[in-house]
Parts: structure tokens; sequence; C-alpha cells
């Protein structure tokens, strides 16, 4: 803005200085002849007759030489004149166009900061999902890893717990203990373990004997021995039903 008052002020003054150029003084020389020698009346009076004639003419011609060159002199403000204005359009135009120029520079510096700073906001909202994405899948590991310990120290747990045998079904105890009928009740105890209940009444095969009854609850029933103690303490398996 600076440059273009400059070239604003020198064009005025341009315009200023041919405005005020030329001038419109006339010159007129006129020459007055002097006689240098007596002369008649007529002579005299047709002397001074071609000497005014002279001056007329002299006067005509410096006259119409003046004309010329006022005339020439306007043509020249006229010259100068044009010029100047034509520098001051110049000029103006030349302003113009670097005030356009500003302009243009300031828009476009202007959409370059704005698309900048749409860039930058585009960034941080994707390095903001990227981080919460992060967050997300390191939430979910710590709790698949916690629940991979929790499941670990509870199988630890179930192991260390005893497991209560699975009762065995009536038809299973009384086949395995009819194998051993006709043997004794230590054999029978060994093989099938101990029975839930054992009954025992005098017996039969005389005195110091016993009847003795072995009770074996099962998941599905219940299974009964029959043995037999006999007074020298020894035993036999009799039946089972």
């Amino acid at each position: 803005m600076k440059k273009k008052a400059v070239v604003w002020l020198t064009a005025a003054a341009i315009v200023l200085t041919v405005s005020g150029c030329g001038g419109n003084d006339k010159e007129a020389a006129k020459a007055t002849a002097t006689p240098t020698a007596t002369e008649t009346p007529a002579e005299e009076t047709g002397a001074a007759d071609k000497t005014v004639s002279e001056d007329e003419t002299d006067e005509a011609s410096e006259e119409k030489a003046a004309k010329k060159e006022k005339k020439k002199q306007k043509e020249k403000q006229k010259k100068k004149k044009k010029a100047a204005e034509t520098t001051v359009a110049a000029a103006a135009e030349e302003a113009a166009i670097e005030e356009a120029e500003i302009e243009e520079a300031r828009a476009k510096a202007e959409a370059e900061a704005q698309a900048e700073a749409a860039e930058e906001a585009a960034r941080a909202e994707e390095a903001a999902r990227a981080e919460e994405a992060a967050r997300i899948a390191a939430e979910q590991e710590a709790q698949r890893i916690a629940a991979e310990q929790q499941a670990a120290e509870q199988a630890i747990t179930d192991q260390d717990i005893p497991q209560e045998p699975t009762a065995p079904t009536a038809a299973e105890v009384k086949a395995n203990a009819q194998g051993y009928v006709g043997r004794t009740q230590d054999e029978l105890i060994g093989a099938i373990g101990a029975p839930s209940n054992e009954a025992s009444a005098p017996g039969c095969n005389g005195p110091g004997s016993y009847d003795v009854t072995l009770t074996y609850n099962c998941s599905d029933g219940e299974v009964k021995v029959y043995v037999y103690q006999f007074a020298d303490g020894s035993t036999e398996v009799v039946d089972v039903f």
C-alpha cells in the first residue's frame, strides 16, 4: 500500500508540472527604419510608404510566427498532459494489479492455513481413535489373561480336592461277590471292599457258629452277602442276593 501511495503522488506531481508549463507571452520585434540621407518630399513620401509596408510585412510575419509558436507550445502541452494522464492511468492499473495480487496471495494463504488446520484435526482424530482402540485391546487382553489365570487356579484347586469315588451299581457288586462264593469273607472284602453294614446272629452249624450278613449300598440299590462263620473262626461265603 505504501508503494501504491508513492506511485499516485508521483503521477499527480507530473500532471501539476505539465499544467504549469508553457507560456502565453508574445514576442514582438519591431524594427524602426531611420533614414540616413536627406530626401526630397516625393522621395520621402515613397520611402515612407515603403518603410511602412515593410514594417507591416515584418509585423505580420512575426505575428504569424508567434501564433505558430503558440500552437506548437499548446500541442506540446497536450502531449505532455496526455503522457502524464497515461502515466497516472498506468500507475493506477499497476496499483490495482498489485492490490489484486496481494488479495490473491492473502486468500491463498488463508486457504492453505484452513487446509492445514483440517489435516491437523483429521490427524488428531485418527490418533484419538487409534489410542481408544489400543486401550480397548489392552483391556480385553488383560481380561483374557485374568480369566486364564483364574481357570488355571481353579483347575489346581479342583485337583487338590479329593474326588469321591462313584458308587458301583448293584449288578456290578453282585457279579463280583458271586465270584467269591465258597471263599472266605476276608477274600471277598479284599476284592470288593468293606460292606456298608455287617450283622451276625448265632448260626445253625453248631455251638460257636454265626450267620453273618454283609450289606453293600449301591447307586441303584443294595446287595446282601451271606457268610458262615464257624466255631473255629473260619468263614465261608454262602450266597449273594
